[in-house]
């Protein structure tokens, strides 16, 4: 397995990819949410997170568009918030890239 950043990364596995969020952030300070070719350890995709990773990330699908949503912890007493993420696979070997959707979560009770 490849080193996956600074620790105790928490992971998801699917059929062909191995996503990991960080638990620890990387020397420029940042929190990251990788995904990497399951077979090789490839890096495909780095997406940078606005807080540690506190909760695996998980996958779901809706109308054929696959998700990726990882729980990260909010900054300086903000409570945690749902980051989610479109998988697309790109080129003829599938490489996956992620992009942002408009989903933040918070645990804060709505009027």
């Amino acid at each position: 397995m490849p080193p996956l950043g600074g620790g105790r990364d928490l992971l998801l596995v699917t059929e062909t990819l191995l996503f990991s969020g960080q638990q620890r952030p990387d020397a420029d300070g940042s929190y990251l949410l990788t995904a990497r070719d399951k077979a090789t350890g490839e890096v495909l995709a780095e997406v940078p997170l606005p807080g540690r990773a506190i909760g695996a990330p998980m996958s779901y699908m809706v109308g054929g568009t696959q998700y990726i949503a990882v729980t990260v912890q909010g900054v300086q007493g903000s409570p945690p918030r749902l980051v989610a993420l479109v998988v697309r696979r790109n080129g003829p070997q599938g490489h996956a890239a992620l992009r942002p959707v408009a989903v933040a979560l918070s645990s804060r009770p709505t009027a």
